[in-house]
């Protein structure tokens, strides 16, 4: 198979995929160009699966963390440096040798497994 070159030319909206030969040169004739947004991809898609919607999305909004100023305030440096080098080590030693709880969370509800996860840990 010839390999796909993809080519975003409206970061919102519009996805240009062109194919081309194994020198590298166009087939405009195979050329496909998708005009709906990924997230109207998506909805449309769990749509045709028969999800509802609307019951899902409220049901994620019922399990999302509300930010508390304690949790805000236990998501430090130390504990993002830990998660973010993989060191599960020092977030044990964190948290049974300075008492620091790893109950916490930024402005926007992401905790450090979030990052972790993020990051494919």
């Amino acid at each position: 198979l010839p390999p796909i070159k993809k080519r975003r030319t409206d970061a919102s909206t519009t996805t240009t995929i062109i194919i081309t030969d194994k020198e590298g040169s166009s087939n405009k004739a195979a050329a496909t160009t998708q005009t709906e947004s990924p997230a109207k991809y998506v909805l449309r898609t769990f749509q045709e699966h028969g999800a509802d919607i609307a019951e899902q999305m409220q049901l994620g909004l019922q399990q999302q963390v509300k930010p508390t100023v304690a949790l805000i305030e236990n998501y430090t440096q130390d504990k993002l440096m830990a998660v973010r080098r993989n060191n599960l080590p020092e977030l044990k030693r964190l948290h049974e040798e300075e008492g620091k709880p790893l109950e916490c969370c930024n402005k926007f509800g992401e905790s450090i497994v979030h990052l972790a996860c993020r990051r494919g840990y």
